[in-house]
């Protein structure tokens, strides 16, 4: 099933990605699940940035839908992945997660 992935409040960058139906239900829910994932300095993902004395965390699409795959999807099903990358119109047909 699809899902739009936006990233910016206007709604002009966004992401479709494809993943199994038996998790669009709990989309919201795994959304804070790999905000939890990324936020936890324990975990050395790579995200974390320092810059001048800084932390941030540079991530996108890509690296949401990695982690489904490698956290919440066995290695004999069907993987998620981006199926329109970088739209800047927002399908209401799709439900939408804001990053």
């Amino acid at each position: 099933m699809l899902v739009n992935v936006v990233f910016d409040e206007e709604e002009t960058d966004l992401d479709v990605i494809e993943i199994p139906e038996s998790l669009v239900k709990d989309i919201g829910r795994i959304q804070q699940m790999f905000f939890e994932w990324l936020y936890d300095k324990k975990n050395n993902h790579g995200y974390l940035v320092r810059i001048d004395g800084f932390e941030g965390y540079s991530y996108a699409t890509e690296e949401f839908v990695k982690w489904i795959n490698d956290n919440l999807i066995d290695d004999n099903s069907e993987k998620a992945k981006i199926v329109c990358p970088h739209l800047t119109e927002l399908s209401n047909d799709y439900p939408t997660i804001y990053f």
